[in-house]
């Protein structure tokens, strides 16, 4: 189920870029350390001040696809068993990743996407 989630430092970054949706899993500011889902507060009631979300990457991707013109997808490489992923504007590629930063597998593929959509709109 980890994998289902977006790293801290993606965390982070999306929080600046203005995601703020609930999420089923936070880091809390005197814990910074440790994960919490939100039925985990009624152990740690003194703890209740929320650093960021933890968002999934479908919430993470759906930001991106509702407040910013990019598309992306992920693109199997079929004669080496591997993936690359390509971010659009409505009208041209933007970037795509190349041969030599392919991915072993989707969800590789799909965390390198993320973080140059992070990249691309951080710079913007």
């Amino acid at each position: 189920m980890e994998t289902e989630f977006c790293t801290y430092e993606q965390s982070l970054a999306l929080k600046e870029l203005g995601f703020d949706e609930d999420c089923f899993k936070v880091k809390l500011k005197d814990k910074p350390q440790l994960d919490y889902t939100p039925s985990d507060y009624d152990d740690f009631p003194e703890q209740k001040e929320v650093e960021v979300g933890i968002p999934l990457y479908q919430q993470a991707f759906r930001f991106f696809r509702e407040k910013y013109p990019y598309r992306f997808y992920i693109l199997p490489c079929s004669e080496h068993k591997k993936y690359l992923f390509e971010i659009t504007l409505p009208s041209s590629i933007f970037y795509t990743s190349l041969e030599d930063e392919s991915y072993n597998t989707y969800e590789e593929a799909e965390n390198a996407c993320l973080d140059k959509l992070i990249e691309i709109c951080k710079n913007k």
